[in-house]
């Protein structure tokens, strides 16, 4: 997977003209609890980056991340809305 979400392996796939029979099986073999792990890591790193910012900016930088790697909003916002949370908490 290489750490990327769904839509980048998806437009990936279609590019090297896998069949779309193929690509169905393939997105079916993506462990949720493996590919949820995956996303709460890489937030969770990258919001390191962004300790000088406050929540909203964070929340913004970490959504455009996300979708560059290729998640879907439905997917990283609740990622995010913990991340952020806990962060909060740690920071006060």
């Amino acid at each position: 997977m290489n750490k990327w979400g769904r839509n980048k392996i998806l437009k990936g796939l279609k590019h090297q003209d896998i069949s779309s029979y193929c690509i169905k099986k393939a997105m079916e073999e993506i462990d949720e609890v493996e590919y949820n792990a995956v996303l709460y890591q890489l937030l969770e790193k990258k919001l390191r980056q962004y300790n000088k910012d406050d929540d909203y900016i964070k929340r913004n930088k970490l959504i455009k991340y996300a979708l560059s790697r290729g998640y879907y909003m439905n997917e990283m916002m609740p990622h995010i809305d913990d991340i952020i949370d806990n962060d909060q908490a740690i920071n006060r």
